[in-house]
C-alpha cells in the first residue's frame, strides 16, 4: 500500500487487547468462573482504534497509522487489521514484544486493565517526524504520554505537523499522572485537546470541569472533556463558546475504545462538514458522542462503530440531545 499525501495521520499506541467481558464476578483465588462467551483478541491501542474507526466513518480518506510494534504474532494481527480497513501502517519494529492489554469487564463496574507496554514505550520521535514528513497530513491525531522520546520532542513533532495540517488533535494515553505532563508544553500548538475528567483535573488542578476547560481553552483552540455524569463539555477560544451536551443512552457491553471512537467521530465530522460556528461544533460533538456510544454497544474497541450504528443513534436520540444542548459565551 503506497503512502498517499494528505488525509489523516494517527500517532499512538499499538496494543493487542485480550478482552474478557460480561463477567458477573471475578474468580476468587483458586476459584473458577465459567464464561458465557469466549475471550476476544482484538486490535487495540489509540493509533489502531482511531484509524479503524475513521476508516469506517470517513470512507475514501487516506489514513495512516504510526507506531511501534515487536516482531511477533501480535504485530501481525494489528498490521493485518489495519490493512483490512485500508489503513497504511507506518511501523517502527523493536525486539521487545508488541504491547498487550488484558481487559476484564465485570457487569456494572469499570474496566480493569493489565498492560504490558512493550514496544509502545520505544516509539521514537525520529520515526514519527519522518512519517509525518512523508505523509503531509491534513489532519494529525496524536496520543501523548506513552513514549519518552515522543513526549520529549513534542514541539518538534507538532512543528512538522503544522507545516501541513489544518487540524492537530491531542489525546493523552493516560496511565499515570506523569503521562499528562507533556501536554502542558504544547497546548498552544493544539487545535483540539480531548480529555476525561481525571486528565483534565490533573492538567489544571481544578475539580470543576467547566472552570478547568476555560483554563485549557486559553491556550488550545478547543478543549473537550467527556464526563460520566454530564455528557460532554467543550470550550472553544476561537468561537468564544462553551457547550454542554448530554450523552446518548445505550446498553454498555464493553466500554473499551469509547474515547478513541469519540475522537474518530469528531474528526470525521470535521472532514465532512468543518467547524465554523457553535452549531457546527455541537453537531461535531453529537457525532463524536454517537461514535463513542456505538463503540460500547459491542465487545472490543472497534466492532460497534460504523456509519449505520452512528446514524441510527443520531436519528433516534440526536434531535432531543441537540435541543437540550447548552451553548453560552466563553467569556
Amino acid at each position: 500500500m503506497d503512502v498517499e499525501p494528505g488525509g489523516v495521520a494517527v500517532v499512538g499506541t499499538f496494543t493487542a487487547d485480550i478482552v474478557i467481558h460480561g463477567l458477573g464476578r471475578i474468580a476468587e483465588p483458586g476459584g473458577v468462573v465459567y464464561l458465557d462467551e469466549p475471550p476476544a483478541i482484538e486490535p487495540g491501542g489509540h493509533a489502531v482504534n482511531v484509524a479503524i474507526d475513521l476508516s469506517r466513518l470517513a470512507a475514501g480518506v487516506p489514513i495512516a497509522s504510526i507506531g511501534a510494534v515487536g516482531r511477533d504474532l501480535f504485530a501481525e494481527i494489528l498490521e493485518s487489521a489495519l490493512r483490512e480497513w485500508n489503513v497504511k501502517p507506518l511501523l517502527e519494529r523493536h525486539d521487545v514484544g508488541t504491547a498487550r492489554n488484558a481487559i476484564i469487564v465485570v457487569k456494572g463496574e469499570d474496566r480493569r486493565f493489565h498492560v504490558y507496554r512493550g514496544a509502545n514505550s520505544r516509539l521514537s520521535a525520529a520515526h514519527v517526524v519522518e512519517s509525518i514528513s512523508r505523509l503531509e497530513p491534513r489532519i494529525l491525531y496524536i496520543s501523548v504520554g506513552f513514549s519518552r522520546s515522543v513526549d520529549d520532542s513534542l514541539e518538534t513533532v507538532l512543528e512538522e505537523a503544522r507545516r501541513h495540517a489544518e487540524l492537530v488533535y491531542l489525546d493523552p494515553a493516560y496511565t499515570e499522572p506523569s503521562s499528562i505532563a507533556p501536554l502542558r508544553k504544547v497546548l498552544s500548538q493544539a487545535d483540539v485537546v480531548h480529555l476525561n475528567t481525571a486528565e483534565l483535573r490533573i492538567l489544571t488542578g481544578i475539580r470543576d470541569p467547566e472552570e478547568a476547560l476555560k483554563i485549557v481553552a486559553k491556550k488550545a483552540r478547543l478543549a473537550a472533556v467527556v464526563t460520566s455524569e454530564r455528557g460532554v463539555m467543550a470550550a472553544s477560544r476561537a468561537l468564544n463558546t462553551i457547550i454542554s451536551q448530554k450523552s446518548f443512552k445505550v446498553n454498555v457491553v464493553d466500554p473499551t475504545g469509547a474515547g478513541d471512537a469519540f475522537s474518530a467521530g469528531f474528526i470525521s465530522q470535521f472532514i465532512n462538514e468543518g467547524i465554523s460556528d457553535a452549531e457546527s461544533l455541537a453537531r461535531a460533538l453529537l457525532t463524536a458522542q454517537a461514535a463513542g456510544a456505538a463503540a460500547v454497544s459491542m465487545p472490543g474497541a472497534t466492532r460497534g462503530v460504523s456509519p449505520t450504528t452512528v446514524r441510527a443513534l443520531v436519528e433516534s436520540q440526536g434531535r432531543e440531545i441537540l435541543e437540550s444542548t447548552e451553548i453560552k459565551s466563553l467569556e
